[in-house]
């Protein structure tokens, strides 16, 4: 298991959609999509899933699962069985750091 830490918002609270405050560094979603390159093909990953697909507690969630959740499976990673679902929003090309 490999999760993604940073500087998490309140659930209630949104990040600045002006400027460079717009969500977490491009950087870390684009080593995200790196590691996650890397442990499909070392190791044959193929699952991804969100920290909410898991649990309630706040988390990095919507900027990770767009720009790098989304990005996994539609490069061929499969999202099954989780105990929870994702909210909508977080497919809202609104949280668009890095091109899919």
């Amino acid at each position: 298991m490999t999760e993604a830490s940073g500087r998490s918002v309140n659930p209630s609270a949104r990040w600045s959609r002006r400027g460079p405050a717009r969500g977490p560094p491009r950087i870390q979603m684009q080593s995200g999509r790196d590691l996650v390159a890397h442990l499909k093909g070392r190791y044959g990953l193929g699952l991804i899933y969100a920290h909410m697909h898991f649990t309630a507690k706040p988390c990095p969630g919507p900027h990770v699962w767009y720009n790098v959740g989304l990005w996994a499976i539609r490069n061929g990673f499969r999202c099954e069985q989780a105990t929870r679902t994702v909210p909508p929003e977080w497919s809202d090309p609104a949280l668009k750091l890095l091109p899919l």
